[in-house]
């Protein structure tokens, strides 16, 4: 749009109702100059009392009235604080998400350095799927303000979501405990994040605060039966459990938990009546979502394979109808089109590699795979080992990429700014991704005692293959290959947000598999890599060998724990942490034939790749 035409625009919208909702026009709202109140407008007796009529009629829900006040204060001063943030509310209340963004927006450009200001703006960001933008929020804030104990519990669930470690998660929820330890919110979030870490007794223990302040916590129960769950015991969990559904029997949190115990017990005729207690019509979209995913699963250890797809399809359209969780297939095409035409054997041969800095320091195995392939299972093996210590799902690789542009003091975006490091002087460059990469495994407290190597699992980690070579070249890599059938439907039956939300649809789920494939294809011709491929199928069929190829790779000896890699005391903090703890079975493989007629849309775009990879699409 020219100059003209944006002069036009606003001329236009002169005299209108603002679109932010304060019932001003729009010259004297949003389109005017930002001038802040002074300290008397904002401490004026004659606003404070209006202010705080408007906010005990929306306490009350009498809406109406509490709007006509926000706009009375808002007409005498358009910018005071207290009126915009009762506005906020009351768009919120009305759903009305781009005025209560008009309205945040206008409140942190005039007041910056407001504390509730800047959470405020954060909350709605990472409500409305822009939690990288909201976490950055809340880092300026805790620079501010670091005893801010509601900043840092929205980061800690907000680096939960976004991927990031666990370990940095519990970080701040033990903040927000440790400022506020009579909340038993956030004894409850610290136990969560303590559960995936499988810390299960010190979960535990904070559960057992959050009850005492507050006996009929139902989030502090569920929260105890997911614990008794994981670890099996589900006699302790059915004790929990009865205890929440005495508080709220017709919760459906409560019913969704119980009926995952019945599943998990196999009972599963009763595990389908509970949910066909709740009437899931009338449920958040969240809510929906684990109820479909909970009904296909039981469906399919039924065997009514029809059903069950239905109930994951139905799952997967209601996560598809938010936006922000949608699949950016071009995003996603031109990220591979760049590190193919990056990472080749020509350019490689200008760029130096990292280095040991002693014989002791830290060994990397990266357990690479596409989601559902397998890799939990081949990480709880090679952990059952007393010489290598089980890393989980380390982010830290997909960080570098993020940080490399500044190490290398470059203006090009990864992997472009790599083409540094064949400047004179800048080699020693890798050594700043390495120090990061093990100082932060370092302060993750990962490795056992005595231990050297450790696993990092991260999925999707095969998409930076060329910069790990670059920066660990003496790496280990062991690959896990699945039929690709298998893959997508396991990916499309559990809610995954890796790969830029790919799972939800079958279609995205199959071309970014493609994309990933051909991709390391590629780093395989290109790349000097120590690399290892195994089949999931050749592994569930025959654990000792597949256990040995592995430990001969690695130049580990042989120990028989690894065989009862199921016996593993570690936590799996993964969709799969239930089937890895129990004896290798073979129920999963070629699991897509219960499914074949649902797949025939995917099979051209996976056909390519399931030929060279040597499996039949039957």
């Amino acid at each position: 749009m020219g100059i003209q035409q944006q002069d036009a625009a606003s001329a236009a919208r002169i005299g209108t109702p603002c679109p932010c909702g304060s019932g001003q026009s729009f010259q004297s709202c949003c389109g005017g100059p930002l001038l802040r109140p002074s300290e008397q407008q904002l401490r004026d007796p004659a606003i404070a009392g209006p202010l705080k009529a408007a906010r005990a009629d929306l306490q009350a829900g009498r809406l109406q009235q509490a709007e006509a006040a926000v706009r009375r204060v808002l007409a005498q001063v358009p910018g005071h604080i207290g009126g915009l943030s009762l506005l906020v509310l009351l768009r919120k209340r009305a759903g009305d998400a781009p005025a209560v963004r008009t309205l945040l927006q206008r409140l942190r450009a005039l007041y910056p350095n407001h504390d509730g200001v800047l959470f405020d703006y954060a909350t709605f960001l990472a409500e409305n799927g822009q939690g990288r933008d909201a976490e950055s929020l809340l880092r300026t804030l805790l620079e501010r303000s670091p005893t801010h104990a509601a900043a840092h519990n929205l980061i800690g669930q907000l680096i939960l979501q976004n991927l990031g470690t666990l370990e940095k998660a519990e970080y701040h929820l033990r903040q927000a405990y440790y400022l506020q330890p009579s909340r038993a919110f956030f004894s409850v979030r610290l136990a969560r994040v303590l559960r995936l870490l499988g810390r299960w007794e010190e979960a535990v223990h904070f559960l057992r605060i959050a009850l005492a302040l507050e006996p009929n916590n139902l989030e502090a129960l569920l929260s105890w039966v997911s614990i008794e769950e994981s670890r099996h015991d589900l006699e302790r969990a059915w004790v929990m459990q009865r205890i929440a559904g005495a508080v709220a029997p017709q919760d459906v949190q409560v019913l969704l938990s119980e009926a995952l115990l019945h599943r998990r017990g196999k009972a599963y005729e009763d595990a389908l009546a509970v949910l066909d207690r709740i009437d899931v019509a009338s449920q958040p979209v969240g809510t929906q979502t684990a109820w479909y995913f909970e009904r296909g699963q039981t469906l399919d250890r039924m065997g009514r394979y029809p059903e069950a797809f239905a109930a994951f399809d139905s799952a997967n359209r209601s996560v598809r109808r938010n936006p922000a969780l949608h699949y950016n297939a071009a995003r996603n095409a031109d990220q591979i089109t760049r590190l193919k035409g990056f990472y080749t054997r020509e350019r490689l041969k200008r760029l130096p590699r990292g280095r040991p800095r002693s014989d002791n320091e830290e060994a990397p195995v990266f357990i690479v795979g596409f989601p559902r392939s397998g890799t939990s299972m081949v990480e709880q093996i090679l952990s059952a080992h007393p010489d290598i210590s089980g890393g989980n799902e380390l982010i830290l690789a997909q960080r570098m990429t993020e940080h490399a542009g500044k190490w290398l003091n470059s203006q090009q975006p990864y992997p472009y700014c790599l083409e540094e490091l064949a400047q004179p002087g800048k080699s020693e460059a890798l050594q700043t991704f390495r120090n990061y990469y093990l100082g932060e495994l370092r302060t993750l407290a990962i490795l056992d005692p005595g231990v050297r190597r450790f696993t990092d699992k991260m999925p999707l980690n095969e998409v930076h293959l060329g910069l790990l070579s670059l920066v660990f070249p003496e790496a280990h890599i062991v690959h896990l290959i699945r039929h690709p059938l298998d893959i997508l439907i396991s990916c499309y039956f559990n809610e995954l947000h890796h790969g830029d939300n790919f799972a939800y649809d079958l279609e995205s789920a199959a071309r970014h598999y493609v994309l990933v494939m051909d991709l390391v294809e590629h780093y395989r011709r290109e790349l000097d890599m120590n690399y290892l491929a195994l089949r999931y199928e050749d592994v569930v069929a025959d654990v000792e060998t597949g256990a040995r190829q592995m430990l001969d790779f690695l130049g580990v000896p042989w120990d028989p724990r690894c065989v009862e890699f199921h016996r593993n005391q570690r936590s799996a903090r993964t969709a799969s942490y239930a089937q890895v703890t129990e004896k290798v079975y073979t129920r999963s493989v070629h699991r897509y034939r219960n499914y074949r007629e649902h797949l025939d849309a995917v099979i051209p775009v996976i056909a390519p790749v399931a030929e060279r990879l040597g499996y039949s699409l039957d």
